[in-house]
């Protein structure tokens, strides 16, 4: 979570079970949030799928990998990412 707070999100969440992370996504997407879900095992792979942007970590499983949209190496990846969703906003 410490990365994603230094990306300044709105608003993180984290600690949560991984039927309660999609369920979270599904929630803030209904109330027409643009939705950025930042994770890296296979419990993530669902909300990575369903966020409008998904973010796995480089060092995370295949399986998260491949259900984000992007893979950041570096935390400074996480500061592009916020970029994208702030543009999705406009």
């Amino acid at each position: 979570m410490l990365a994603a707070a230094q990306a300044r999100f709105d608003q993180v969440y984290g600690g949560m079970l991984p039927e309660d992370k999609l369920r979270r996504v599904e929630e803030l997407i209904a109330q027409h949030k643009i939705v950025a879900m930042i994770g890296d095992g296979i419990n993530d792979a669902p909300a990575l799928a369903r966020s409008q942007v998904g973010v796995a970590m480089g060092s995370g499983t295949a399986v998260a990998r491949e259900s984000a949209n992007v893979v950041a190496a570096r935390l400074k990846a996480l500061s592009s990412a916020r970029n994208c969703v702030s543009n999705r906003r406009a």
